[in-house]
């Protein structure tokens, strides 16, 4: 890449939030509850 190209640029955006962990899994349960079904991974 830096052959062709004179500027590389990249950009990273971190969030992180205190408290409790797990909000992803009970998110996808909220989801698989509502369709009546486990989703697949």
């Amino acid at each position: 890449m830096q052959m062709d190209c004179e500027r590389i640029s990249t950009q990273i955006k971190i969030d992180y939030r205190a408290g409790p962990g797990g909000r992803i899994k009970s998110k996808i349960d909220a989801v698989e509850q509502r369709l009546g079904r486990k989703l697949s991974t």
